[in-house]
């Protein structure tokens, strides 16, 4: 059953160290006095890898914002961390598609 972290303010952190785990991160943030709902490091279910990537949730807006303005760019694990507003949506209506590898005899109508 997923989470449901509708009620929560979210920032993306990036660039992260592949030795950087979920606990490291909440650490981090509430030792600079930060009031954390969660942080979550994205691994590759296949491979158990790192994406070096993950989130933290905040209660307040307040609190994100604070956040980003204070953090972008610190050190965890010798790496500069990106901070950003995680996008409400991971789908973008209005991107581009590009579509490799097709038959020389498909045309536009095809597609359709």
């Amino acid at each position: 059953m997923k989470k449901d972290f509708s009620q929560y303010y979210s920032l993306y952190v990036g660039n992260l160290s592949n030795i950087t785990f979920d606990q490291d991160l909440y650490k981090f943030f509430q030792s600079k006095g930060y009031k954390l709902a969660g942080a979550k490091v994205m691994f590759n279910r296949e491979t158990s890898q790192s994406k070096c990537f993950g989130y933290l949730n905040f209660h307040s807006a307040e609190e994100a914002e604070r956040c980003l303005a204070e953090q972008n760019n610190a050190k965890i694990d010798n790496k500069s961390i990106v901070l950003n507003k995680k996008k409400d949506s991971d789908f973008d209506r209005d991107a581009n598609l590009l579509v490799l590898n097709l038959p020389k005899e498909l045309d536009q109508l095809g597609l359709s």
